[in-house]
Order: C-alpha cells, then structure tokens, then sequence
C-alpha cells in the first residue's frame, strides 16, 4: 500500500507541475515550445556487480522542459536480468521527477522526487523527496559545474526474506547533497559525473556517476556510463557495494 501511495504522491506532484508549465508557456508558439523540450531514450548492455554479478539489458527515458525560469526533468530507469534467481541477475527500476526555479543568474530552488524498487538488494522500495538551493559554478557553454544541498524525507523498506529485519520500513529526515558537472571536449565528445550523498540515521547513501558520450550522426550516440553506489546499512548477507556500467546507444528526439 505504501508503494502505491509514494508512486502516487511523485506522479501527482509530475503532473500538477506540467499543469503549471503548459499554462506559463502556452503564450508561445508551438515552435518555441519544441525548443525548450527535449527528450531522449536509451537502450543497451549493463555490467552489475552488487551481492551478485550479472549481466544484462537496461533502458532509460527521460524528457527536459524550460518554459522559462522553472526547469522541469523526469527520468526512468531499468536494469533488466531476464531471471527468477536472485543469483542470476539484476532486476530494479527508477522514476525520477526534479523540479526548479531560477532565484538569480547562479542560484535555483529545487524539489526532487526518486522512488526505486529493487527486486534483490537489501532495499526492495526507497522513495527520496528533497528540496534545497543549487547553485551553478561553472555555467558556459563548454563546461558546466553545479553544487546542491538540502533537506528531506526518505522512505525505505527491506526485503521480505530479509534475515535480519524483514520488510521493516523506515520514515526519516535526511541531509541530501550533491556535486555534478560536464565537459564537452568536441563537437562530438562529452564527459561528466558527479557525486550524491544522502545522509540519515539508520542509513547514508553515497553515490558516483561517470559518462563519455560520443555523437555518432545527428541525434545518435554512443554512451559509457558507471555510477557506484554505497550504504552503510544492509542486510548481513548482502554487499554494501553495487556497481552498475551500461554501454549504450542513445537517441534524442
């Protein structure tokens, strides 16, 4: 039931927010609008080394939208193992939703929503809901630096077969930071990553991302990605590590 209102409360809140920017943006032409929107897919291989090594399929959505001063990012994200086994593979998925308002030429007001399920790692269900300020340090055309921190809430619940706290679900407040950037070093060439780190009484999170994303034609390229991930709490038979590389086609409409 929790799962179902947490998926609820994040879509509501997608929805009242696209509400909002249609209406702030409907004075524009059409063409205008194509301009601020931009949306994207991927689909490839992913390495996975967390209790268990696997590897599989993942696929990813995502869509961008600036009306004007509020920003508005929405992902999905799926890593696949086409097994019933936990031994076997990787089976998990995201929704992501962030909103934010320009205060000033460097600084920004966020929300941001992110609810996972993961069929096999200690967290089967966590949903994080952060706000705070953003603040751009680099902002050009060639490379793009940007620091953010707040409060928020987070929920999580454990596994059903779990030996140590089965199905326990914890509400907490958190300290959320983050640090992220990118480098385009060609006409055809990025890189970037950044860092995240989630801080809580019954469990930090840290998390690193990297990307190279080569441009093979318009709109079509190639991309590596790793993001390494760490709790401090999990299940004594569980890793307190997951490793997550994809090499992927990805296409921006």
């Amino acid at each position: 039931m929790k799962r179902y209102l947490v998926s609820a409360a994040l879509l509501s809140t997608l929805s009242c927010s696209y509400v909002y920017a249609d209406t702030g943006s409907a004075k524009s032409g059409d063409k205008d609008d194509q301009d601020k929107l931009k949306t994207g897919t991927k689909v490839g291989l992913f390495y996975s080394k967390t209790t268990n090594t696997s590897m599989s399929f993942n696929s990813s959505l995502w869509l961008t939208y600036k009306p004007s001063e509020w920003e508005h990012e929405a992902k999905f994200n799926t890593y696949y193992t086409d097994s019933t086994d936990e031994d076997e593979g990787t089976n998990k998925y995201s929704l992501y939703y962030k909103a934010s308002y320009d205060l000033g030429k460097a600084i920004a007001g966020y929300v941001e929503n992110e609810y996972e399920h993961n069929q096999y790692e200690t967290y089967r269900q966590s949903y994080t809901l952060t706000t705070g300020l953003a603040y751009k340090i680099i902002d050009e055309k060639q490379t793009k630096l940007e620091f953010g921190l707040g409060p928020g809430y987070r929920y999580t619940k454990r596994q059903d077969n779990d030996e140590d706290y089965p199905s326990k679900e914890t509400n907490e407040i958190i300290a959320s930071s983050y640090l992220k950037g990118e480098k385009n070093l060609s006409k055809t060439f990025s890189v970037g990553g950044g860092g995240k780190v989630e801080y809580g009484d019954s469990n930090t999170q840290y998390t690193a991302d990297a990307f190279l994303k080569n441009t093979l034609m318009t709109n079509l390229a190639l991309v590596v990605d790793t993001q390494y991930i760490y709790n401090t709490e999990v299940a004594s038979t569980k890793s307190n590590d997951e490793l997550y590389s994809t090499l992927s086609l990805s296409y921006d409409f």
